[in-house]
C-alpha cells in the first residue's frame, strides 16, 4: 500500500507507546494530530497534546508514571528542538522515543545528538516505519533515549507491521547473535576495512542496536541497514550521505553512495566495510543549510575515522551540503568541483533554499 513517512510514523508511535506526547503549536494541533485521531488500537496510548514551549521535563514525568515507553512526536523547528536539551539530560534512562519530521535542514537535529544515545535517520516511507519500530524496540528494552529523525516529504509503497505482532515483539527477549555485522559491507580486502592500521573501537551501544536490529528484521521480514551502499564495487569516488534520498538511476560507473541511517553511534566498522577499497575520494554530503562550526558533525567523524587507514590508502576528503532533490542529481558537476584545488564555493548536490544560498558562497 502508499504510505507517507509521516503516517507510517504516528501510526508506530501510537501501537508502540504507553504514552505519546504530541508537540504541536498554541491551538495543540499538529501534522501529526490528524493521523492520530484516525487510529484506533486495541491498548490505545495515553494522547498528551503539550504547546511547543512546553517543558518536556516537567511534562513527561507526569504523563507517563508507570509507561514502558514514551514517544514525543514533533516537527524539527530549531527553537523546539533547542529547548529539549536540558530536558532530555533530566530524563536519562527513561525509556523514550523522539519521532521528528524533518522538512530541510538537519542542524536542528544534529545539535541533540550528544544529549540522546541514538540518533538514527530515515529517508524512505519503508525506512522511516522501520527505524520507528526499531527505535521502539530500542528504547524500551535498554532504557534509553533514541532520536529519529525522519524526512517529512518521504512517500512510497510499504508493508507495515500488523498491530496484533507489535506488542509481543516489544516485549520479546533479545534474539541470540545481537553483536554480529549485519550491514551490506562485509569487509575483506576489496573493502577500505582492510587497510586499517590500527583496530577500530565500536562504541558499545552498537550492540544493543544490533540486537534491536535483528528483532525487528524478523518481525518485519526484511533487511534493516545502519549503512547502505550502492554502487560498482570498483568505484574511485564515493559520496556518504546524511539527508533526503537520491535518485541513484543515473549514477556514474565511479561512483557509489553510501547512506548514513544510524549516525550515533556511529556505525565506523560497518562504514569502512562497505566502502570499496578502489576509492580514493569521499564527499561528505549532509543536509545542513546552517552550522555555527566551519565543519560539520559526520565529516568531522570520517575525518577521524580515516586516521585509522593506512595513510597510502587513505582517501581524500571533502565536505558539501546535501540540498533538496527535484531532479536527476548533477554527480559529474560536484565531483569536478572537489578537485584538490580549494573551491570557490561549498560543494552542493541538489538545489538549496534561497535564504541559504549566501552562507554557501564561501568554501567550507
Amino acid at each position: 500500500m502508499s504510505a507517507t513517512a509521516l503516517s507510517a510514523v504516528a501510526r508506530i508511535s501510537y501501537l508502540t507507546s504507553d504514552v505519546v506526547v504530541n508537540v504541536a503549536g498554541n491551538n495543540l494541533s499538529s501534522a501529526f494530530t490528524t493521523h492520530y485521531a484516525k487510529l484506533h488500537a486495541y491498548r490505545p496510548p495515553k494522547l498528551v497534546n503539550v504547546p511547543n514551549g512546553a517543558d518536556l521535563a516537567l511534562r513527561i514525568p507526569k504523563a507517563s508514571e508507570n509507561a514502558s515507553l514514551v514517544t514525543v512526536t514533533l516537527h524539527a523547528e530549531q527553537d523546539v528542538l533547542t529547548r529539549l536539551i536540558p530536558s532530555l539530560a533530566a530524563l536519562a534512562s527513561t525509556p523514550l522515543v523522539l519521532n521528528v519530521a524533518v522538512q530541510g535542514d538537519l542542524s536542528s537535529v544534529l545539535a541533540l545528538r550528544t544529549v540522546v544515545d541514538f540518533l538514527i535517520h530515515s529517508n524512505t516511507a519503508e525506512q522511516a516505519h522501520d527505524n520507528a519500530l526499531l527505535a521502539a524496540r530500542l528504547a524500551r528494552t535498554e532504557r534509553v533515549i533514541v532520536l529519529h529523525a525522519f524526512q517529512f516529504n518521504a512517500s512510497g509503497t510499504l508493508t507495515e507491521v500488523d498491530e496484533l505482532k507489535v506488542r509481543p515483539f516489544l516485549v520479546a527477549p533479545k534474539p541470540e547473535g545481537a553483536n554480529e555485522t549485519h550491514a551490506n559491507g562485509h569487509g575483506g580486502s576489496d573493502h577500505l576495512s582492510s587497510f586499517l592500521s590500527e583496530p577500530v573501537q565500536e562504541d558499545s551501544r552498537t550492540a544493543q542496536y544490533n540486537e534491536a536490529v535483528l528483532a525487528t528484521s524478523a518481525i518485519l521480514r526484511r533487511t534493516i541497514l545502519p549503512v547502505h551502499y550502492q554502487g560498482k564495487s570498483n568505484a574511485t569516488i564515493a559520496l556518504v550521505t546524511l539527508g533526503t534520498a537520491i535518485n541513484v538511476q543515473q549514477l556514474p560507473n565511479e561512483v557509489g553512495i553510501v547512506d548514513v541511517s544510524l549516525v550515533q553511534p556511529l556505525p565506523s566498522s560497518r562504514i569502512l566495510s562497505s566502502l570499496p577499497a578502489s576509492l580514493t575520494k569521499v564527499i561528505v554530503l549532509e543536509q545542513i543549510y546552517k552550522w555555527p562550526a566551519k565543519w560539520t558533525p559526520l565529516y568531522l567523524d570520517l575525518l577521524s575515522l580515516s586516521q585509522s587507514l593506512d595513510a597510502n590508502h587513505r582517501p581524500e576528503l571533502s565536505s558539501g551540503v546535501l540540498g533538496e532533490q527535484t531532479g536527476a542529481p548533477n554527480f559529474h558537476s560536484i565531483v569536478e568541483n572537489a578537485a584538490p584545488s580549494t573551491p570557490r564555493t561549498r560543494l552542493v548536490l541538489g538545489s538549496l533554499p534561497s535564504h541559504t544560498y549566501e552562507d554557501h558562497k564561501r568554501p567550507p
